[in-house]
């Protein structure tokens, strides 16, 4: 409640949060600038993608944390333009299930975002 909260103009975030009159919602052009003020201590909290805010975390030295459970669950997916050979998406199965299955998936993971957590595995 009065909390000042930095989301993305117009984002998922923001459109999910936007009719929440106990917060004060900021719009910032990205969400990473919004991290920034959250850095500096000009925003009580920004909702992101717990990955994408640990890897900017890390990248920076940003002085934040991850906190509570998620507020929203979305699934993502990769999708391909019908005017492609159809056997790209047999090639990327293939090539995604390769990374998956000899390791790389999680050094890359682990690369860019710390510790691979059971709920992150595909």
């Amino acid at each position: 409640h009065g909390k000042k909260v930095g989301v993305q103009t117009r984002g998922h975030i923001y459109q999910q949060l936007r009719g929440d009159h106990e917060i004060n919602l900021l719009e910032y052009p990205t969400t990473t600038a919004a991290m920034e003020d959250l850095n500096k201590g000009l925003l009580d909290a920004v909702p992101e993608v717990e990955r994408i805010a640990l890897y900017y975390k890390n990248l920076r030295g940003w002085d934040i944390k991850s906190a509570g459970e998620p507020i929203i669950s979305l699934n993502i997916c990769t999708g391909f333009s019908k005017m492609l050979d159809p056997s790209i998406i047999e090639r990327y199965n293939r090539a995604l299930t390769a990374i998956m299955s000899d390791g790389r998936y999680e050094r890359l993971y682990e690369g860019y975002f710390g510790e691979l957590k059971d709920r992150d595995r595909p």
